[in-house]
C-alpha cells in the first residue's frame, strides 16, 4: 500500500478498502452457527487488505495539502479524531448487538408456545439424553432441557445480531464509497 500510495489518487485505494470492508461485512453476514473457523479465514485477510488500503491513504490525503509546519497539529488532531471516532463506533456497534439480541430473542421466543409439537419432541430427547447420562431424575431432567433451549434461543438471538451489525457496517462502508471523493487530492512530496 505505500507503494501504491505514491503511485494512485489515494482516494481509489481508499474507495477500494471501504468497498472491500463492504464486502467482507456481507459475507460474515450470511454466516451460520455451523461454520468452520476455515469459513471465516478469507473474509479476515480480505478485511486486513482492507483496512490496509483505508488506513495508510487517509493519513497520506488528510496531511497531503498541508504546509510542513502545520503537519505535526495536524497529525495530533487526525489521530484523536480517529481513536474518538473508534470509540464511537465500537459502543454503536456494542449497543446494535444488544439491543438487536433481545429484539431477536423475543420474536424467535414466539415459536416456544406450549402448544408447539417441535418443542416438546425436542425437550423430551433433551430430558432422555440428560436423564441417561447424568442420571437425574425427571424433575431436574426437564428442568435441564428448559435451560438447553434457551441456551439455544440465546445463541440463535445473538448470532442474528452479530447477523444485523455486519449487515449495517457493509451498508454505512458501502456508503463511504462516494464520500472519499469530496476528499481533496493529496499533493505528491
Amino acid at each position: 500500500i505505500g507503494i501504491l500510495t505514491t503511485r494512485l489518487d489515494n482516494r481509489f485505494l481508499i474507495a477500494a478498502g471501504f468497498a472491500l470492508f463492504a464486502a467482507c461485512s456481507f459475507w460474515w453476514g450470511k454466516l451460520t452457527l455451523d461454520i468452520s473457523q476455515w469459513s471465516l479465514l478469507w473474509p479476515i485477510v480480505l478485511s486486513g487488505f482492507g483496512s490496509g488500503m483505508v488506513f495508510v491513504p487517509l493519513s497520506t490525503v488528510t496531511m497531503g495539502t498541508l504546509l510542513q509546519r502545520q503537519i505535526g497539529n495536524a497529525s495530533g488532531l487526525y489521530n484523536l479524531l480517529r481513536n474518538v471516532g473508534g470509540s464511537v463506533g465500537i459502543s454503536i456497534v456494542n449497543t446494535i448487538i444488544a439491543r438487536h439480541a433481545q429484539l431477536h430473542r423475543n420474536e424467535i421466543s414466539h415459536s416456544l408456545a406450549a402448544t408447539n409439537p417441535i418443542l416438546h419432541n425436542r425437550l423430551d430427547s433433551f430430558a432422555h439424553v440428560i436423564t441417561t447420562t447424568n442420571a437425574e431424575g425427571p424433575i431436574r431432567a426437564t428442568l435441564g432441557a428448559w435451560k438447553l433451549v434457551e441456551q439455544t434461543l440465546d445463541t440463535q438471538a445473538r448470532t442474528w445480531s452479530y447477523l444485523d451489525d455486519f449487515r449495517y457496517m457493509a451498508l454505512v462502508c458501502f456508503g463511504c464509497v462516494p464520500l472519499v471523493f469530496l476528499l481533496s487530492r493529496a499533493r505528491r512530496r
